[in-house]
Parts: structure tokens; sequence; C-alpha cells
């Protein structure tokens, strides 16, 4: 048998609050870009620089993933 509506919508809620706290980590990139390169010591955003961008970013994807399994799960 499926899951309540209730408990369906709320996981559904926090699917969408999780795109959008991705998207804004990734539009705080863009948009701060140069923040970012100062605040870093960086003096360009060149492979390197993008690649830790990228693994931090990843990380958090995975964290953020594993943390929905883990409240979908049974009896969590």
């Amino acid at each position: 048998m499926g899951r309540p509506c209730g408990l369906l919508f709320r996981g559904l809620a926090d699917a969408a609050l999780r795109v959008f706290a991705m998207s804004g980590q990734v539009l705080y990139g863009r948009l701060g870009a140069e923040i970012v390169r100062r605040k870093m010591g960086w003096t360009e955003i060149g492979e390197s620089e993008t690649a830790q961008i990228s693994r931090v970013i990843a990380d958090n994807l995975d964290a953020m993933l594993a943390q929905a399994r883990a409240s979908a799960a049974p009896g969590a």
C-alpha cells in the first residue's frame, strides 16, 4: 500500500526545497564568482578552481541525498 498523502506531500516539498538549496549554491557561485575568487585568494577561476567547486557541490549533493534516503527509510 502507498504512503499516506500527507507524507507524500512532505516528501515532494522536501525534494523541492533540496533542489532550491542546490540551485542556490550553484547560483551563488555564478553571481558571486568575484567574491568567491577574492575570499579564496584565487587570481582566477580556472580549471583547478572549477574542479574544487564542483567537488564541494557534488559532496553537498551526496550528503543531501544520503539524508533524504535516511529520512525516507521505513521506520524513519
